[in-house]
This record gives structure tokens, C-alpha cells and sequence, in this order.
């Protein structure tokens, strides 16, 4: 829901190659912060690591169903 947002830009060594949809921006992300989490360590640095706030990496976490990775 919400507001559509216009698509990101996906800038490559060539140039602007395509926009990404919002579904493509949201997984890629969800899959960052993944990467993040299963590599281990406070969520503090997990989120510095991110540039965000931890706040929002928890949030993230919860929107993206990525709770069963917090086992500790």
C-alpha cells in the first residue's frame, strides 16, 4: 500500500541501463539485510554496517519476515 514512488534507476559502467520496480528495490534489500544478519554480531553494528538505524533494521526485519533469523 501507500504512495507508488517512482522506480529506481539501476546506474551501470555503461549508464543508465533500467529502472528497477519497487519489488525488485524491496527483495534486493531483504537480501541485504540477510547477508548482514548471518554474518553475524550486535545488531548495532548490523545496522551500522546497513546505514541504518537499528530501529529501522528491526523494522525491516519484521516487514520482510526475516524474524527466524534472530536466534540470539
Amino acid at each position: 500500500g501507500g504512495i507508488a514512488r517512482p522506480a529506481q534507476p539501476i546506474i551501470t559502467s555503461h549508464g543508465l541501463k533500467r529502472a528497477k520496480s519497487d519489488e525488485e528495490t524491496k527483495q534486493a534489500e531483504k537480501q541485504r539485510i540477510r547477508r548482514a544478519i548471518e554474518r553475524g554480531g550486535p545488531r548495532e553494528e548490523t545496522a551500522r554496517r546497513l546505514k541504518i538505524s537499528p530501529k529501522t533494521l528491526y523494522r525491516r526485519i519484521d516487514e520482510y519476515g526475516l524474524t527466524f533469523l534472530l536466534t540470539g
